[in-house]
């Protein structure tokens, strides 16, 4: 589906206009003394964006961007999931 291994890095884009953006989320970590109840805070860990025209996406993961070229399968993919 996503072809991960036929990414390649790329520079980011300019001018391109972004599309649909899947974000990631993890629970807090639980810590001794509290239930596995006390802590269901989501805490946003990456994000996923694609570009409406262009076959890139870019993956942020706190303060770091890397952007990727992928497959035209791979972008029509994650297009077609955008409405979902």
């Amino acid at each position: 589906m996503l072809q991960i291994d036929e990414w390649d890095s790329t520079d980011p884009l300019l001018g391109a206009t972004k599309g649909k953006t899947f974000k990631m989320y993890q629970k807090d970590t639980v810590k001794p003394g509290e239930s596995e109840n006390q802590n269901d805070n989501l805490n946003e860990v990456a994000a996923m964006t694609t570009y409406k025209d262009v076959p890139h996406i870019e993956f942020s993961l706190k303060s770091y961007s890397f952007n990727f070229k992928v497959p035209k399968e791979v972008a029509e993919y994650l297009k077609s999931n955008q409405s979902r």
